[in-house]
């Protein structure tokens, strides 16, 4: 398992910035085994054979995960990083409720999670359905935030926005928007 590093885009929404990723770490890559190759000839230096050859394992992870994440993206998933998106919620003085909803197993079984209780509007149940349907995803959560108010006088909260995320495990910081939805608090 490893963490997609995009640098500070947190939401990618096309593959152009993940093929430009890609083609960085294939130039890499490439680096790596040619270093591999030559340092393998020359006597005396296992050791920077041995790191190079590591690095490249690496890379060849990084590549792997990184194609799948633009694969999902390629069906209309937008990606997140987990990390950035909850920064930014944070920043925007919003609170935040993180909620698993479903795990599929690798046998096709799907564990639901009776505290997950939330109302999912019939659109997002589409669309949940549809995720689902393609395997893509390993876990599902829900993200519920409102609008802290912005006035210290103002107590009541705007509407909750909803987010459920389509997860896995080839990415431990990523995040695959499938539905979003807002409700209000009266």
């Amino acid at each position: 398992m490893s963490s997609i590093d995009l640098g500070f885009d947190y939401a990618i929404e096309t593959r152009s910035p993940l093929d430009e990723r890609l083609a960085v770490l294939e130039e890499r890559l490439r680096d790596a085994y040619a270093e591999v190759d030559l340092a393998s000839k020359l006597v005396g230096i296992e050791g920077p054979a041995g790191a190079a050859a590591r690095e490249a394992r690496q890379l060849q992870v990084e590549i792997a995960n990184l194609r799948q994440v633009r694969d999902r993206v390629e069906k209309g998933y937008t990606f997140f990083q987990r990390f950035g998106f909850e920064t930014a919620i944070d920043a925007c003085g919003e609170w935040a409720n993180w909620t698993p909803l479903a795990d599929a197993s690798v046998d096709g079984v799907v564990y639901g999670y009776e505290d997950a209780e939330t109302r999912i509007p019939l659109e997002a149940l589409v669309a949940y359905r549809m995720a689902m349907e393609t395997g893509l995803f390993e876990s599902f959560e829900l993200c519920a935030h409102f609008a802290t108010p912005h006035d210290p006088g103002d107590f009541v909260a705007g509407p909750f926005c909803h987010y459920l995320f389509g997860i896995h495990s080839s990415d431990s910081n990523g995040l695959f928007l499938v539905a979003d939805w807002k409700t209000t608090t009266d």
